[in-house]
């Protein structure tokens, strides 16, 4: 039964594989190591029916050899750099040469089983502190994270049981209770690290669903419709703290130019120059997002007016320095204003003064101010918007 779970499993991970983005990697690992615990399992049960090498020695060989592969998709799904296999075929090469001795020289089936379960505690562990170190603790991580516990107190539990009752180890056909409890373990344990693995990689597709819906594609920045998702947060907690919230608004200047003389490439260059501009500029906790075209805004966070005039300034400064990458020069003008979060306010409120939706215009007036100044300056809005 295990082994049919575990190739109904290696075709469904094959199969998303193709479906999946190429961003979503490790499926086909996955794939192939569930096959090889098909294999593996399928010989184990015809252990008494075919010969010892054959259903101790390659059996177990596939199953680390799967181990491997699986870690190996892990370490991709992750965006890890993969090791050389020189490393992996040595340690395969002494797992080998132990099964052999203990299997054809020496039988013994308890120093292999401690060998084995010594692996499967080693892949267990290891990919649990993979996850919890490089994970997005989404339900999904937690799940594989426990599914992985789980199996590090199989493998202890069954080298205690081991240690603590030898004879019960003669072969692994012994009826036995812990032998029972271990069969149906393992048999769980192989077909749920590929569900948890696929829960894994359906997490990551989502999150990058998600960061294609509130990321612009060209330039990184927000959306639109995800700023005022964030921003309505932003607005309780300053409501909550009474703190000011400052907006930066930027508008290339004579962009239809450089679009008609450069072409769209060169426009889009132009953008995503300009975005890394901001990018490196901003604060991690300040919300950058593209508004349309060569329109941007930059929300700051418990700022003032003074601490937002002195970032767009540096702003300024940065895109009138010559630039030796083949962008062409260009230059921006700044609009600059604050809200104050006091004592009520909602970012889709009615009010007839002083709304966010107020707040914004004013400051987009200050953008256009200093377009008709001249352009490539600063403009601010001298009194703050503060909610009634």
């Amino acid at each position: 039964m295990s082994a049919i779970s575990c190739l109904l499993m290696a075709i469904v991970l094959f199969g998303s594989s193709k479906v999946y983005p190429r961003s979503i990697e490790g499926l086909k690992h996955w794939g192939w190591g569930a096959l090889g615990f098909g294999v593996a399992n399928l010989l184990f049960s015809l252990r008494g029916l075919v010969p010892d090498w054959l259903s101790i020695i390659v059996a177990n060989m596939i199953g680390v050899a799967s181990f491997i592969v699986w870690w190996r998709g892990m370490r991709l799904l992750r965006g890890l750099a993969l090791s050389s296999m020189r490393l992996w075929y040595m340690a395969l090469a002494a797992v080998l040469l132990f099964l052999a001795y203990f299997t054809l020289v020496q039988p013994n089936i308890v120093p292999r089983r401690f060998l084995i379960s010594g692996i499967g505690f080693a892949f267990y562990s290891g990919m649990a502190w993979l996850v919890w170190r490089r994970g997005q603790r989404l339900q999904g991580d937690y799940v594989f994270i426990s599914l992985m516990v789980f199996g590090c107190l199989f493998t202890l539990i069954r080298v205690v049981a081991t240690m603590a009752n030898p004879a019960s180890a003669a072969t692994l056909l012994t009826p036995s209770s812990s032998q029972t409890a271990y069969v149906i373990a393992y048999n769980i344990m192989s077909l749920m690290n590929c569900i948890g693995f696929f829960l894994l990689a359906t997490n990551k597709l989502q999150s990058e669903l998600q960061q294609m819906a509130d990321h612009d594609s060209l330039t990184g920045a927000m959306t639109r419709r995800s700023l005022m998702d964030k921003l309505a947060i932003e607005v309780a907690i300053a409501q909550r703290k009474s703190q000011t919230i400052a907006l930066i608004a930027m508008d290339l200047d004579y962009f239809k130019q450089i679009n008609d003389t450069l072409g769209h490439d060169g426009g889009d260059r132009v953008l995503c120059h300009f975005s890394a501009v901001v990018f490196k500029n901003k604060r991690p906790q300040d919300l950058f997002s593209r508004m349309g075209g060569e329109e941007f805004v930059l929300v700051l966070p418990d700022t003032d007016l003074h601490g937002a005039q002195r970032l767009a300034q540096r702003l300024h400064a940065a895109l009138n320095t010559a630039h030796n990458d083949g962008i062409p020069a260009y230059t921006s003008s700044f609009g600059v204003g604050t809200w104050s979060g006091t004592p009520v306010a909602a970012v889709n409120s009615q009010f007839p003064l002083d709304t966010i939706e107020d707040w914004f215009k004013r400051v987009d007036d200050a953008v256009y101010r200093a377009k008709a100044a001249g352009r490539n300056r600063i403009e601010l809005v001298t009194e703050p918007s503060i909610s009634v």
